[in-house]
């Protein structure tokens, strides 16, 4: 297992988004992110999934959106773009810890079962390897 950090993006006004990864042995990519995930700043967390993708073509990708403080529209369609992504390359793309904002967002898009959580504020957990 092994992490490393993905740069984060600084925009006028907004704080950064951070990625960190970390690697669970050759099937696993688990994604930390923390800050906002909106307009600015939402290609890195793509540009990280297809970066995971390459490097490590894992099975799973777990985003772990725990300490997202801000989420909007163009957050949810760049976790639809990480999923399709993921999908076409035969690895499963699922959120995990979605900080309240995100399961807002999701929940009143109708979304959570898109990302793989079970339902409205029911969180799956990471599976462990």
């Amino acid at each position: 297992m092994h992490s490393e950090p993905f740069p984060p993006a600084v925009a006028a006004d907004n704080p950064p988004l951070s990625i960190a990864t970390q690697v669970d042995g050759p099937s696993t990519v688990r994604l930390f992110v923390s800050g906002d995930l909106e307009t600015c700043t939402a290609r890195l967390l793509h540009a990280a999934v297809l970066d995971a993708l390459r490097r490590y073509r894992p099975v799973d990708i777990f985003a772990d959106l725990w300490e997202v403080e801000f989420f909007d529209v163009r957050g949810v369609r760049t976790l639809l773009a990480c999923q399709a992504d993921a999908a076409q390359v035969g690895c499963e793309f699922t959120v995990v810890h979605p900080s309240p904002r995100v399961t807002s967002v999701l929940a009143a898009m109708g979304m959570q079962e898109t990302f793989g959580l079970s339902a409205p504020g029911v969180v799956k957990p990471c599976a462990s390897t």
